[in-house]
């Protein structure tokens, strides 16, 4: 019989709270453990759960009476920092939290992070009570996060990233510097306020169809600059699911293209156009006339090649030198431009030679009224 005093448990509860504790111990993420610091700077675990060896790579039984196993295991670029941690922690009776690496002598290099309370006992030792935990996975994710921090901070790209309403969440410096729109103006709008309205709803409409199909579109796109001016960006975008499937975010990466855009219209101009009178040379007049006489013989109609140069341009040359004869040419390719009508070509094929083609003619006796008003004009 037990006294109405007496607190003590039956042997078969005691048993089974045991028992109950440790399976809850085993599946714990990390351990519980009371740690030792002893006077003469040696150290123990008097307490640990199973727990400990996912964590360090030793049993409980072999850290009970010295903890140099643990010690042994830390990284040798955090050793030093987690051991003046714990001397502070026992000097200043203040709470233990640290974060610091492993090298497990089965799983490698991992992050663990512990936190525990110090007491101080009648032979100066410093008892600490606490739980430490494996915190490899997350500690990867913070440093994933950290990284992809960096890269939206520094990238010359602008970045939008909007949810899966498509409203702005957040973008980028490199946003802000090619649009000119402060962050704080942008978040919480849709990135269709950037639009210059060159592209036709069709062209947006079959953008999302390609990112709902596909998850991603890249192409060529004209946007608008906050101060009004319409630029041009190479843009891709890319939809972000969840671990459900659905789409949670919309991540756009542009770059401004203006300049290569430029660079190419310059080419263009310089391929097609004679450089001096800034007439079409003779390769734009070849794709013109290859045209025309396609439309021609659709529309069953005629058009005329006429040859024209200069008498004694030489001449001009030898007497007056090369800056006035192109003052010539130039006043003379402004003059035949001058009189064309809209769907006529002239062009610039060598010194002063030039190609007219008269297009939209019913009959030959049209070409020649067609010639004589406009060089009589000229």
């Amino acid at each position: 019989m037990h006294s109405s005093h007496d607190l003590r448990l039956p042997e078969d509860r005691v048993s089974e709270l045991l028992e109950r504790l440790n399976r809850l111990f085993v599946h714990l993420p990390g351990y519980l453990y009371q740690f030792r610091l002893r006077p003469d700077g040696s150290s123990h675990f008097p307490f640990a759960t199973p727990g400990i060896e996912r964590v360090y790579g030793c049993t409980a039984e072999q850290v009970q009476a010295d903890a140099t196993r643990v010690f042994n295991v830390l990284h040798p670029d955090d050793l030093q920092r987690v051991t003046a941690s714990i001397e502070a922690s026992a000097r200043a009776l203040t709470v233990w939290h640290e974060r610091y690496r492993v090298n497990h002598p089965t799983r490698g290099t991992i992050w663990v992070e512990g936190r525990s309370t110090p007491e101080l006992e009648s032979d100066g030792s410093v008892l600490w009570h606490g739980y430490l935990q494996d915190v490899n996975e997350e500690q990867v994710q913070r440093e994933r996060l950290q990284l992809v921090s960096k890269v939206f901070g520094s990238s010359q790209e602008g970045i939008i990233i909007t949810d899966s309403q498509n409203l702005n969440v957040d973008v980028n410096d490199a946003f802000v510097r090619i649009t000119g729109y402060p962050r704080e103006e942008i978040i919480g709008r849709s990135p269709a306020m950037l639009s210059s309205g060159r592209q036709p709803p069709e062209f947006y409409e079959a953008m999302w169809a390609q990112i709902l199909e596909h998850g991603r579109w890249q192409g060529e796109i004209w946007n608008r600059r906050r101060s009004g001016e319409v630029y041009a960006e190479l843009l891709s975008i890319d939809a972000v699911r969840g671990e459900d499937g659905k789409v949670s975010n919309y991540i756009a990466v542009f770059t401004d293209i203006s300049q290569l855009k430029a660079h190419q219209s310059e080419l263009d101009r310089i391929a097609h156009y004679d450089v001096l009178t800034g007439l079409p040379n003779r390769r734009l007049l070849d794709d013109r006339l290859s045209m025309a006489l396609a439309h021609a013989q659709r529309r069953e109609k005629l058009l005329a090649v006429c040859f024209l140069d200069l008498d004694n341009f030489k001449g001009v040359n030898d007497s007056y030198g090369y800056e006035v004869g192109d003052k010539v040419l130039v006043h003379t390719a402004q003059g035949i431009r001058s009189v064309l009508r809209a769907h006529d070509t002239v062009a610039r094929i060598g010194g002063d030679e030039f190609v007219i083609l008269l297009t939209e003619l019913k009959s030959r006796s049209r070409i020649i009224e067609v010639m004589q008003q406009e060089f009589r004009a000229l």
